[in-house]
């Protein structure tokens, strides 16, 4: 018998470390819940942390990441590298609750995790379960190619479209063609044809259909929203400091912690930031365009694609202003980020 048996929903992960460590005999294990106090408050809301000690020669440390609720994919990968980072490659994500979708990514982003007493991934204390296989059959719709792909920034563009319902989730190249055209941008068939045929290789679309009746039918919104979380990216923007902004507010559009107050309520920062196209940023630096003075230096966004294409009022697509500011610690932007997205209930 182990020590933990009588703890409820534990100790069927404890079985997976005792068959794995079978010279181990009663008593060789001990386990007690850490303090986080050391971690951000949004990271301490979010989970509970173990220690497991495997009092055996060699064995290291085992820290036990326990997720509390649903959390999103990429909350689950940073708050794995912030423990880890603090607490050492004896790290492992318990994923008794989590989204049965999530166990082949971890394994693809290399994330060690314990499931019940059926799989244990954690490859750095070469520790491997040989069910691994199993539940690559089992999900054969997560598409590999979207960890080796970047994404272009219109393809991102188009899927946050489609996430805030600004794009039917079913329509055809001229249709699209043409309602790009009405958002201001110009831009080719062919690029966009092509622009479309990524967002089919990643998974995000299929295509119905031949030649002139073709049409792209994007998945359903919560599985194309799983898809983009995991999908590598190229790079959006570029980020600028000054204090000087276009005299004319329809040249740009707000971004970073300014947009995200007016989307959730977070109290509106100090410091403005503002997002604009590089060919705007070009003639500011070349003062081709009226500027204004700022007092306190502005957050300048130059991003490679029209940030106001698929803006909503006069602030940048919600989807993007998440990915440009997901990685933030600050526990007030996790928060309001939470209440965003919660609108379009993709989250």
């Amino acid at each position: 018998m182990i020590l933990l048996y009588n703890m409820k929903g534990m100790h069927e992960f404890i079985q997976s470390f005792e068959f794995l460590f079978l010279p181990l005999k009663e008593g060789k294990f001990s386990f007690q819940e850490q303090d986080l106090i050391n971690f951000p408050l949004w990271l301490r809301s979010a989970i509970n942390l173990y220690t497991l000690n495997i009092l055996g020669d060699n064995i290291p440390e085992i820290i036990l990441i326990e997720p509390k609720g649903d959390q999103p994919f990429d909350t689950l990968i940073n708050i794995y590298r912030q423990v880890s980072l603090k607490c050492g490659p004896g790290t492992i994500l318990i994923a008794n609750e989590l989204n049965p979708k999530f166990r082949p990514l971890l394994v693809k982003f290399r994330i060690p995790f314990i499931y019940k007493n059926k799989i244990i991934f954690a490859p750095q204390l070469g520790l491997v379960s040989n069910e691994l296989h199993k539940y690559k059959e089992k999900h054969p719709s997560i598409n590999a190619t979207s960890f080796d792909k970047e994404l272009h920034p219109l393809s991102v563009k188009l899927v946050a479209a489609y996430l805030c319902t600004q794009i039917p989730q079913q329509i055809s190249l001229k249709a699209l063609y043409q309602l790009l055209i009405t958002q201001g941008v110009r831009l080719s068939l062919s690029k966009l044809s092509k622009i479309l045929n990524e967002l089919i290789e990643l998974g995000f679309m299929e295509a119905l259909g031949r030649g002139p009746h073709k049409e792209f039918r994007f998945k359903e919104q919560k599985e194309v929203w799983e898809i983009l979380l995991t999908t590598n990216k190229t790079k959006q923007m570029s980020i600028h400091y000054s204090h000087y902004s276009p005299k004319d507010e329809q040249t740009y559009i707000l971004a970073g912690e300014s947009a995200l107050a007016e989307y959730s309520d977070l109290a509106s920062p100090n410091t403005l930031t503002i997002a604009v196209d590089s060919s705007t940023f070009r003639n500011m630096l070349q003062k081709k365009i009226p500027l204004t003075h700022h007092e306190t230096e502005i957050i300048i966004q130059v991003w490679k694609e029209d940030p106001k294409l698929f803006s909503i009022n006069k602030k940048i697509n919600p989807i993007e202003l998440y990915f440009s500011l997901k990685d933030m610690q600050d526990e007030r932007i996790q928060l309001a980020l939470k209440q965003m997205l919660h609108i379009y209930d993709i989250n």
